[in-house]
């Protein structure tokens, strides 16, 4: 199988360091990267007007939410498959579930009766707790901490070592800043930073 990473960006790069150490990725090569940026390096192509083949497989490497369901729709309609990389050093528990397309990174966790949508990104060291659902198209970025009971809906993003309290509740597409500490819920369709998290923008 010839595997592209769509997206060349600090994530494509980051998923490019460790891809190779997947069970995903046994038989394939890695070719390069996908990106309407074609000046970025190791760009091949774009995911727009690409032509997909039967021995091509893709991984997802998009942080935007919007922009990863138009790539998906788009290389979906033309017969591509995604490949869901778990590097070998991540912790899953046996009865969480993991969505199709979903990328986990280095010594990310996953707690017993997680969910986790399809197509979502957990950076490295990134977890998620007993009982939390992570919907689709989400980003959990590196030592993030998702704890048990918290829903964060479709779309959502988590930023680098932010911390979501039990139980709490997330919003469609609302970000946590990196270093926030959430301690009550958060609506949809916007930013909260700080600790105690709070909104800061409306989206």
């Amino acid at each position: 199988m010839r595997v592209y990473i769509v997206g060349a960006g600090g994530l494509g790069r980051e998923i490019a360091s460790w891809i190779l150490d997947c069970p995903c990725m046994a038989g394939s090569s890695l070719v390069g990267f996908l990106d309407t940026d074609a000046s970025l390096p190791g760009v091949v192509g774009s995911d727009e007007d690409w032509c997909v083949t039967p021995e091509q497989a893709f991984v997802l490497a998009v942080n935007d939410p919007v922009v990863k369901a138009r790539v998906v729709a788009n290389l979906d309609s033309k017969g591509g498959i995604f490949l869901m990389p778990i590097h070998p050093s991540a912790i899953i528990a046996r009865n969480a579930t993991i969505g199709s397309g979903a990328v986990i990174g280095w010594n990310a966790g996953v707690s017993a009766n997680a969910r986790v949508g399809r197509f979502v990104t957990v950076i490295g060291a990134a977890t998620i707790g007993h009982d939390a659902v992570v919907g689709d198209y989400s980003t959990i970025c590196c030592h993030a901490d998702i704890t048990g009971g918290v829903v964060l809906e479709d779309g959502g993003m988590v930023g680098s070592h932010a911390t979501i309290l039990p139980g709490k509740q997330v919003g469609r597409r609302s970000i946590v800043g990196a270093g926030s500490v959430v301690v009550e819920s958060i609506p949809a369709g916007v930013t909260a930073f700080g600790s105690p998290a709070s909104v800061v923008w409306r989206h």
